[in-house]
């Protein structure tokens, strides 16, 4: 539901009935995603994760206590950048039964600092072998523990400058420069085919796996949809923008309209020239499709980003030249910073950092 507002919010989608229609007419209140907050420490948030991280320590392994830092960092960043002040350094200690709340920047550069935690293990765990199948990101059957580990540590070096992006308005060029750093290191594996570029598959893009089975471990977006399709269609606002570039993004994005065109809602759920498309069935709306989370397409256009501001134009212009080209988009011979952006807005679909 967070990444769905997200997506609702920045026009990529509209609620179009239900709860979703008053996401869209910003009409949710704090009680409405309590239950959400409370998933980033319970039932698999933050307490589950500390366990791993203890149970990892025990057994001397510092693979899965390099993975569990990974996921803390990911969740914790992910929360504040959505409340901004949360408790964090007394959230899970038994003996304070009212944990303070830490200032939002604070909890960024204590992330960063677990982050760092986390690649640090990774890189002194033990490399030779088989990958351990208790990943379910990054072990695809007998795989190389070699390959995983690395996987694993540019994911991330990724996660770090998306974190270091956040707070650009507020640390200017300083955090450009940090999180380019941290991009150099980042996700590099591109993908080898257009529909993997277009849906976030390429193998070292870090994507939540998923079964077949509705309500046991399918994909969560294709639950949602599966049971409440009407609730949800495209945004007019990307729809129009993806038009305009004839990207092949359109139609990998969203189904067409009973009368195969492709057509979204404004911001006000209103038609804009015909039915509004729905999010597309043959591959997003699957149980089994893997939802990517940190991809390769988002580290180049931190670069792109990141250089733009540090550098020029020209030193973006082939970051973002690649992700057009993986999708089968023609170069462009220069880049605004508008374009780089717009690039990234279109790479981030149903990712609840499009927001950023």
């Amino acid at each position: 539901q967070l990444a769905r507002t997200a997506g609702i919010y920045t026009q990529q989608i509209i609620g179009s009935n239900n709860q979703q229609l008053t996401v869209t007419g910003y009409a949710y209140g704090e009680s409405d995603y309590s239950g959400f907050f409370s998933g980033f420490y319970v039932g698999g948030g933050l307490v589950a994760i500390r366990n791993v991280q203890a149970l990892a320590t025990e057994a001397d392994d510092d693979l899965l206590f390099g993975i569990a830092k990974i996921w803390e960092g990911l969740a914790v960043a992910t929360a504040t950048s959505i409340w901004g002040d949360i408790p964090y350094s007394e959230a899970i200690d038994p003996t304070v039964s009212t944990p303070k709340l830490d200032a939002q920047q604070d909890i960024y550069a204590a992330v960063q600092a677990v982050l760092d935690e986390g690649i640090a293990a990774l890189q002194a765990a033990p490399s030779a072998g088989n990958c351990e199948p208790a990943d379910l990101v990054y072990c695809s059957a007998t795989g190389p523990r070699a390959t995983q580990i690395s996987r694993w540590i540019a994911a991330g070096d990724t996660l770090k400058a998306r974190f270091y992006l956040d707070l650009v308005e507020r640390n200017g060029n300083a955090a450009y420069t940090q999180a380019l750093a941290a991009a150099t290191a980042g996700i590099s594996e591109a993908p080898t085919t257009a529909a993997q570029a277009m849906h976030g598959q390429a193998a070292g893009d870090f994507r939540i796996f998923h079964g077949s089975v509705q309500d046991v471990d399918g994909n969560i977006w294709a639950e949602f949809l599966t049971q409440r399709g009407g609730d949800i269609r495209a945004g007019n606002a990307l729809v129009s923008i993806l038009k305009a570039r004839t990207d092949p993004r359109l139609q990998a994005y969203f189904a067409p309209n009973a009368a195969g065109g492709f057509f979204g809602l404004s911001q006000n759920n209103t038609v804009v020239g015909g039915a509004a498309s729905e999010i597309n069935i043959a591959v997003r709306r699957q149980m089994s499709f893997d939802q990517p989370i940190v991809t390769w397409a988002e580290n180049q256009l931190i670069l792109a980003e990141a250089k733009f501001k540090l550098q020029n134009a020209a030193a973006a212009l082939p970051h973002v030249n690649a992700v057009r080209a993986a999708v089968g988009l023609p170069a462009l011979a220069a880049v605004t910073f508008d374009d780089v952006m717009t690039e990234k807005y279109i790479a981030m679909f149903q990712n609840i950092a499009v927001w950023s």
